[in-house]
């Protein structure tokens, strides 16, 4: 009986040590999760207050640190969802500038302005801006350019399923009235031959003046050590600068050439440009390795441009006077 009334107060301090030793390892973690809470550390502060619960399942201010640091966690994830949604349809720049950059070389302006849009514009470097503004601008320009060809293009086009129905009017005009258009013709030609004339020296000089430059710009092209990515996209840039001079004297020729040859011109202009990008994709073919496809492209176009600027100058300007 006396080792029974013994045994009794050893179980009491036993579950009050207990009891004791909870309480102090709870308020350590309430301790730890507030320090984790001034650290903006919301998912520490959520794990410590749940292993607190699970020792004092009735502390209040270990359930409202929980209940803090599990709606931060919350909004956090709800965010960060948020953001990945909104980044989805992005790419990397470098990647887009890149991409846009060969859609340019390829006549493709439309797909390359798309790939630059896909740029999440907020995480831009200063040199990835201004390389993206440029590529903007070169669309733009190369755009403006081209329309002008084909504003034409389509313009003859209607010209001729009209002139299917005046056909048969033109052909029954007496000859005398045929002989007086033929005589106003060639007072016209007259008349614009000397302006023709000079017109087609100015852009003998514009061309020279090109060639000057470009060799001057791009020498470092004609070293075989340069890689060939470099070297197309040095051909690209000539290329360029040629096809803006074959649009300044398509301009003119549209105010100077008499309209019936003019029309023939644009028919003929149509199938040129088709031709042009055939060849160069031929030229391509020829090639496996990416670098020397796209240098024997930008090669071919740049062939064809110049080969076509003098033949509007030399056959269209100049022969002009030859036909008077």
């Amino acid at each position: 009986m006396s080792k029974l009334k013994l045994l009794i107060p050893t179980i009491m301090i036993a579950v009050t040590i207990t009891g004791c030793s909870s309480k102090s390892g709870t308020d350590k973690l309430i301790i730890q999760a507030e320090k984790a809470l001034n650290d903006g550390n919301y998912v520490k502060v959520e794990s410590l207050m749940e292993m607190a619960l699970e020792r004092d399942p009735d502390n209040k201010r270990a359930q409202k640190l929980y209940d803090t640091g599990k709606n931060y966690n919350l909004k956090y994830k709800e965010l960060k969802e948020i953001d990945t949604e909104n980044t989805e349809d992005t790419i990397p720049a470098d990647e887009a500038i890149s991409n846009a950059s060969m859609l340019i070389a390829d006549g493709d302006y439309e797909k390359a302005s798309s790939e630059l849009e896909k740029v999440n514009k907020q995480d831009l470097t200063k040199s990835q801006e201004d390389t993206i503004e440029k590529l903007t601008n070169k669309i733009a320009e190369r755009i403006d350019d081209s329309s002008d060809v084909q504003d034409d293009i389509e313009e003859v086009t209607v010209k001729e399923e009209r002139s299917k129905h005046a056909e048969e009017s033109r052909v029954k005009k007496k000859d005398v009235v045929e002989q007086e258009n033929q005589t106003e013709y060639e007072e016209s030609i007259e008349i614009s031959g000397n302006s023709n004339e000079a017109l087609a020296y100015e852009y003998i000089d514009k061309a020279n003046r090109l060639i000057s430059n470009l060799e001057t710009k791009y020498r470092s092209a004609e070293d075989s050590a340069i890689e060939d990515s470099t070297r197309a996209e040095y051909s690209h840039k000539r290329y360029e600068e040629w096809d803006g001079l074959l649009n300044e004297i398509w301009r003119d020729l549209k105010t100077t050439l008499p309209k019936e040859k003019m029309d023939r011109l644009l028919i003929e202009q149509r199938q040129w440009i088709k031709d042009k990008e055939s060849a160069a994709k031929q030229q391509a073919s020829q090639y496996q390795d990416e670098s020397v496809q796209r240098l024997a492209k930008e090669e071919s176009l740049l062939d064809s441009t110049i080969n076509r600027f003098y033949y509007l100058k030399d056959h269209l300007l100049v022969d002009e006077l030859i036909d008077r």
